[in-house]
């Protein structure tokens, strides 16, 4: 199962792949979230945000690595 936190920053989630642009907060991976993504289509089972989203548009974020019925 693939459970990706996007716009980690300093507070990455464990069992989850940690993403952020800034490396200061030690993600799994850094990744400018607005930009096409590091992970193969539909590869997370789990998608999890809370402050970044607002800037970005969604739909393309998310289900461009989204599984089919992920969430």
């Amino acid at each position: 199962m693939t459970k990706i936190n996007f716009g980690s920053g300093p507070y990455p989630m464990s069992g989850w792949i940690n993403v952020d642009i800034d490396s200061a907060g030690r993600p799994d991976v850094v990744a400018d979230l607005g930009r096409p993504l590091p992970f193969a289509a539909g590869v997370a089972d789990f998608i999890h945000t809370e402050d970044f989203i607002a800037q970005l548009d969604p739909t393309r974020c998310c289900t461009s690595c989204a599984s089919a019925g992920g969430s």
